[in-house]
């Protein structure tokens, strides 16, 4: 797809609020869809839907078969009137790949659910530590070149409370070797490869949990048994009794850990 057509798409569904991905970033994604071709792609944080579809387009046009997203809300963040991807059926009616569209679910779901994907974007919650918590579940069912999307690094400093560093802190843990920022949209896109050593991604996860979370609410204690169900599986004994441990201390909504010192 060239610019034009990502920009019609894009210009005929977007409304004032959806906080999509400008055309630029949508170029730069259909620039690696194109140079790898996945098969499969997984996109965590569906909103309205409508870089699903721009995506799915993009899928169709370079041989891909499958896209799956998934939302923890079932409802459009912006509009709880409106379903999560209700944009889908009306920017990709009836084409060639297969989407799939989960609402209430994780991505500690989709491991669950135990479909693999050649590409993911990332882009749900922005406080920390989702961010890393996707990227470390992603890392589980990706194959293909493991890449990861990511979308907001830029967020934090648009935000007056900063809440949303999620992104940022996930960059600054990997080598530069590992992430590369797309500036042609202002630098708001990244990826980053998963193709590292298991104990390398270990120590940026572990470094980034013990980094201070900035929740705006406590993350369920279902959503919370998921996720570490995923790390006892999947990762070391230490990673997942840090994120036990930083849970204890971080898991409610940013400032209620942080208490005035006492004068002497």
């Amino acid at each position: 797809m060239d610019r034009d057509a990502i920009a019609s798409i894009r210009g005929a569904h977007r409304e004032p609020g959806f906080g999509t991905m400008s055309v630029e970033d949508l170029v730069s994604i259909e620039g690696l869809i194109a140079a790898h071709r996945p098969a499969s792609f997984l996109e965590i944080g569906t909103a309205s839907g409508l870089s699903a579809a721009v995506i799915a387009h993009m899928l169709e046009e370079h041989g891909g078969e499958r896209l799956t997203t998934v939302d923890l809300l079932d409802h459009f963040y912006a509009d709880p009137s409106r379903e999560a991807g209700f944009v889908i059926p009306l920017a990709y009616p009836d084409g060639k790949v297969a989407v799939e569209r989960r609402t209430g679910w994780t991505a500690a779901d989709v491991v669950a659910a135990g479909a693999t994907y050649d590409m993911a974007l990332v882009d749900g919650g922005h406080v920390h530590p989702w961010p890393l918590i996707d990227t470390l579940c992603v890392n589980v069912v990706l194959t293909g070149p493991r890449l990861v999307l990511q979308d907001d690094l830029t967020l934090f400093r648009r935000q007056p409370n900063g809440r949303g560093v999620g992104p940022k802190f996930l960059f600054d843990q990997f080598p530069e070797s590992h992430r590369e920022v797309f500036t042609s949209g202002g630098g708001n896109l990244f990826a980053v490869s998963l193709d590292l050593p298991p104990e390398r991604i270990e120590r940026i996860a572990l470094d980034a949990f013990a980094l201070p979370w900035t929740l705006t609410r406590k993350i369920p204690e279902d959503v919370v048994d998921k996720v570490q169900g995923v790390l006892d599986e999947h990762y070391s004994a230490t990673l997942s009794q840090a994120f036990a441990t930083c849970c204890a201390t971080f898991n409610k909504p940013n400032g209620q850990y942080f208490r005035p010192r006492k004068s002497s």
